[in-house]
């Protein structure tokens, strides 16, 4: 199996999943993260493919505020009542830090290597010009999410 001799993603956000948003944002801004926003689902470009968790088409149900820890973002997400990789993840660990999010140049091109080395595509969704997979890597526990914008 081929190895990448150089980690070549930029670290963009870390994601953590809770059950009571608005505990969270209090605690975190208590430790001097923030400020928090609401995230708008209506700033994303048009969905050009149906988002796939599991491998089976899902309309992705969540409440998310995204902040700052210094020059790095932070997603707050609570997710909704449906299934989902964030309420899989809360029902199954609690609350914690869910993914490391990273930018890719070529999102299809950093999956195929990715699961040529054994990882999993948990939940993708493509948008105009972009698009996101979560990629569970076999070890750890370990998700990240590489995104194109």
């Amino acid at each position: 199996m081929p190895v990448k001799s150089q980690f070549s993603y930029r670290l963009i956000h870390v994601a953590i999943v809770v059950r009571d948003i608005g505990e969270a944002i209090k605690r975190l801004t208590n430790l001097g993260m923030g400020p928090f926003e609401p995230f708008d689902p209506g700033s994303l470009p048009e969905i050009t493919e149906k988002s796939l968790y599991k491998g089976r088409p899902f309309t992705p149900d969540f409440k998310l505020y995204t902040g700052k820890m210094g020059e790095l973002d932070v997603e707050i997400i609570e997710p909704g009542k449906g299934e989902s990789p964030w309420r899989d993840f809360l029902d199954d660990k609690g609350d914690g830090i869910h993914h490391l999010a990273f930018s890719v140049d070529d999102l299809d091109k950093e999956i195929a290597e990715l699961t040529e080395q054994g990882a999993k595509v948990i939940f993708s969704a493509k948008w105009r010009g972009g698009g996101s997979a979560y990629m569970d890597l076999g070890f750890a526990n370990m998700v990240i999410e590489l995104e194109k914008k």
